[in-house]
């Protein structure tokens, strides 16, 4: 798995580029970066999906824990453009509300 963040216009979001495979052994990569991110105080975190071809319950607990500590500060998690087995996955799991499009989970209003 790779992670990409970028840094958006405003210095509160950014987005994270996930590729390859989610899993038990990639897990801790995401969860070490989304925490790198959470600690610089971003408000606004999309996950750019497009490029990830798994996703398991392991790979599903960093997003979660990045979403209730979102929800926590008043941001929002967005994920975009999950393959279409990733994002059953995602519904299955109950983080369906964070697709881009949907209801959000998160909401900074």
């Amino acid at each position: 798995m790779q992670v990409v963040a970028t840094a958006g216009p405003a210095s509160r979001t950014v987005e994270l580029r996930v590729r390859g495979e989610l899993d038990m052994a990639s897990a801790p990569e995401l969860a070490s970066a989304l925490d790198d991110l959470l600690a610089a105080d971003h408000r606004v975190v999309v996950l750019e999906l497009a490029e990830l071809s798994f996703l398991d319950c392991a790979g599903m607990r960093p997003i979660r824990a990045g979403l209730v500590t979102l929800r926590s500060r008043g941001g929002t998690l967005v994920i975009r453009h999950p393959q279409p087995l990733v994002e059953r996955a995602l519904r299955i799991a109950g983080l369906g509300d964070a697709l881009e499009g949907g209801r959000r989970l998160l909401s900074s209003s």
